[in-house]
């Protein structure tokens, strides 16, 4: 009975292990999946720059543009304006002004305007919204009124503007994006540019792609300097209807798109197909861990069953061998006139006996399978409890037998 008990409960043990491994398994195979429906990423190919936006760029505006090249989330929850971040785990940017944007650019704390007055909140810059930092590696965002414009210096990052007058934006050398100007843009000397919905725009580059530019303003020309006379008709070749935003020749395929951008940006990983993924790494796990315990279980249930079986074949023999020899005994041994009669005696109740023994085993192996499911360990002692009394009576009515046909005998 002990080591019964003691078989399962490491069965029991066993189970409960496996149940604790398969979490773990199914936690570990979610983890990376959820990770990558908050992290997005645009490939790098062939010297197209990367753009990294990690969570999820979020515009409540009605007219304006989200634009982020940052470690962590931009979110903007005004009606007309911008939220922009170059930010390395800064906690996004809030704007809370009616008619001016909030810029939080290489700051160690947040820059907020929570006033109405028309002005702009702008982080490392001196004045009026001007960068002359060479090495900041930072970006540069302005929403000026009549302030002459902005002009950055950095190596690495964005540049973005919305302005009701004029901006310029020099001398840098990878991506820059500029979005929703009412007057005119000037962008000069730069690698990687992307301009979107600007009224009057005025480019000066071989990389330069422009969508959506509605009234380009020659005479802005003018103030793009020597360079403009070389590159305005690449510029005129790319404006119009593009489909696709392209640097060097190469689809810049965002993850991300901007809002009322005009043009249609492919996304090259969807977020359904990672949820189909995650749906299938549950399904699995679940059916997984359904036929473990399945398993385990049938093998509880048929290690005990085989248990009692055998417990109740050893009790009928004993008791069949026990009878068997008391018959020959009484038979061999005791040989008087009324033999026969103790003879047919005999007989009567070693068939009595071999027919509720029968009956006996019958019932307790339907009643031992039936309860055994439910609770094994009680299931066990009452067997056992009730295989003990029904051994006590039958030997006391074989001593009951016996004693009565010594009587008869004697």
């Amino acid at each position: 009975m002990m080591m019964m008990m003691m078989m399962l409960s490491f069965l029991f043990l066993v189970l409960s292990l496996l149940m604790m491994m398969m979490v773990l398994l199914m936690t570990m195979l979610l983890l990376p999946l959820l990770k990558k429906l908050l992290f997005f990423v645009v490939d790098d190919k062939d010297g197209v720059a990367v753009v990294r936006v990690v969570v999820v760029v979020v515009s409540n505006n009605d007219n304006n543009v989200v634009v982020a090249n940052s470690d962590d989330d931009v979110v903007d929850n005004n009606d007309d304006n911008i939220a922009v971040a170059n930010n390395n785990n800064r906690g996004g940017v809030a704007a809370n002004s009616d008619d001016n944007i909030v810029v939080f650019a290489n700051s160690d704390d947040d820059v907020v305007d929570n006033n109405d007055d028309g002005e702009v909140a702008v982080a490392n810059n001196n004045d009026y919204g001007i960068d002359y930092n060479d090495d900041d590696d930072d970006i540069v965002v302005v929403n000026n009124n009549n302030r002459g414009g902005v002009a950055a210096n950095s190596d690495d990052n964005v540049v973005v503007a919305h302005n009701d007058d004029n901006v310029i934006v020099t001398n840098n050398d990878d991506n820059v994006v500029v979005a929703n100007n009412d007057d005119h843009v000037y962008v000069d000397e730069y690698d990687d540019v992307l301009i979107d919905d600007n009224e009057d725009v005025v480019v000066d580059d071989d990389d330069v792609v422009v969508v959506n530019d509605d009234d380009h303003d020659d005479d802005d020309d003018d103030d793009d300097g020597d360079d403009d006379d070389d590159d305005d008709d690449d510029d005129d070749d790319d404006d119009g209807d593009n489909e696709e935003l392209r640097v060097n020749n190469q689809t810049l395929r965002l993850k991300v798109g901007l809002p009322n951008a005009g043009t249609e940006i492919t996304v090259i990983k969807r977020i359904t197909t990672t949820i189909i993924k995650i749906i299938i790494v549950v399904v699995v796990a679940a059916a997984a861990a359904v036929v473990v315990v399945a398993v385990v279980a049938a093998v509880v249930v048929v290690v005990v069953v085989v248990v009692v079986v055998v417990l109740v074949v050893v009790v009928v023999v004993v008791v069949v061998v026990v009878v068997v020899v008391v018959v020959v005994v009484v038979v061999v041994v005791i040989v008087v006139p009324i033999v026969k009669v103790v003879v047919l005696v005999a007989v009567v109740s070693f068939l009595i006996m071999i027919i509720m023994i029968i009956i006996i085993i019958v019932v307790v192996v339907v009643v031992v399978v039936v309860v055994v499911v439910v609770v094994v360990v009680v299931v066990l002692v009452e067997v056992v409890v009730v295989l003990v009394i029904i051994i006590i009576k039958v030997t006391i009515m074989i001593i009951i037998t016996i004693t009565i046909v010594i009587i008869i005998i004697t």
